[in-house]
């Protein structure tokens, strides 16, 4: 018997088949991207990155100062000039980087609500020519509060109402 180099049909069978690239998502746990997924993955990464740069530039100054006058000028001297400044510029970092990372993310958003408003507040009556960043900083957490509310909806809910996603009514305990 001549041996020959086309497959058999056992061999043909037994050969292992092409995967198709949606397939390895069917048997792992995660589910496949979603264009909300890829959504929350670029403002995530862009309020950490705004963040993460801001922290640095409080601690080694790599980029330009911003000119301000009058109050804003006030303001900011005296912020420099206290605790308080290293301690935003330490918050920047931590919570940027967590939205960077993806490490807490969801916290990191409620950490970062006052900072925000605190830039917003500050650009829109101290300093004005700044207010359209600070407009677009707001605007991209609002945009990770709705793109993460499904994560976020426990913490909107009433206490007694909240046990691992499951409604619980405190009827039927006993009251001391």
């Amino acid at each position: 018997m001549a041996h020959s180099n086309t497959y058999t049909e056992t061999q043909r069978l037994a050969r292992p088949r092409q995967q198709h690239p949606a397939e390895r998502y069917r048997r792992s746990r995660r589910p496949p991207p979603t264009p909300t997924d890829k959504a929350t993955a670029v403002v995530r990464t862009f309020l950490g990155l705004v963040f993460v740069t801001s922290g640095l530039n409080g601690f080694i100054h790599f980029l330009p100062a911003f000119s301000v006058t009058g109050q804003g000028a006030n303001f900011i001297d005296a912020l420099v000039n206290s605790y308080f400044w290293p301690l935003l510029k330490v918050a920047e970092l931590i919570v940027g980087g967590a939205l960077l990372f993806n490490v807490f993310a969801q916290f990191a958003i409620f950490l970062l609500a006052p900072v925000t408003l605190g830039i917003l507040w500050f650009h829109t009556f101290l300093s004005p020519p700044g207010a359209w960043f600070a407009w677009t900083l707001l605007a991209a957490e609002i945009a990770l509060v709705v793109l993460f509310r499904k994560q976020l909806k426990q913490v909107f809910m009433p206490s007694d109402k909240v046990d691992e996603g499951k409604v619980v009514h405190d009827d039927n305990l006993e009251r001391e």
